[in-house]
This record gives C-alpha cells, structure tokens and sequence, in this order.
C-alpha cells in the first residue's frame, strides 16, 4: 500500500506499507529516515500529527505513535506534547545508513 501525505506547506511525505515483516512501525522508521537522508525532510520541517498519519495510512494509532517515539531516541526527531512532531535541527544519517535505507525503501 502506497499512502502520500499532503502537507499545509506545499511538500509531500510518500510512505509504502507493507504486510508481512519487517514490522509497520519499523517500515515507518525507516522510510522516515530515508526522506531526512535524502533531504526531503528538512530540519525544522513538522512532521504529520501521530493520529493524520495514522489516518491517512489507516493503520494503528499506537503504530506510528512508536515510530515516532524510535525517531526521538535516535535524535532524529523532536516530539512536543501538543506541538507535534519535526526533524530534529541536527538530524543526520550516515552515508552508510543512507546506502543501506536506499535498498530497504526501494524493497517497499
């Protein structure tokens, strides 16, 4: 399932779940890492809100809502109660990462 949400500022977040392994939260993580090391997500940018994307995916709340929580924990992104989320001003992923995320979002 390929699902793209629109954000207010003109920009789209392109998102591709798959069933099976490796997990949603996961493939969420991932691909959301991938747009940050790609540059289509930018320092700064706000992210979806935990329930949009969620809606907009159809998938769990809870799904996203640890996506989001694995994001943080890997500086990646910053979350504030009722601020929403966005990419942390010093998100950065590795080249080596980059390599290995371009082959796993090209899987999805």
């Amino acid at each position: 399932m390929v699902k793209q949400w629109q954000h207010q500022g003109g920009w789209s977040l392109t998102i591709r779940i798959e069933n099976g392994a490796p997990p949603v939260y996961q493939q969420l993580v991932d691909q959301i890492r991938f747009h940050i090391a790609s540059g289509n997500l930018q320092p700064g940018d706000k992210l979806p809100t935990v329930r949009d994307l969620a809606s907009a995916l159809e998938i769990n709340f809870n799904t996203v809502a640890k996506a989001y929580h694995e994001l943080s924990s890997q500086g990646l992104v910053i979350g504030r109660k009722g601020g929403g989320s966005s990419v942390a001003e010093k998100a950065s992923v590795s080249e080596e990462e980059t390599s290995g995320l371009n082959s796993v979002v090209a899987r999805s």
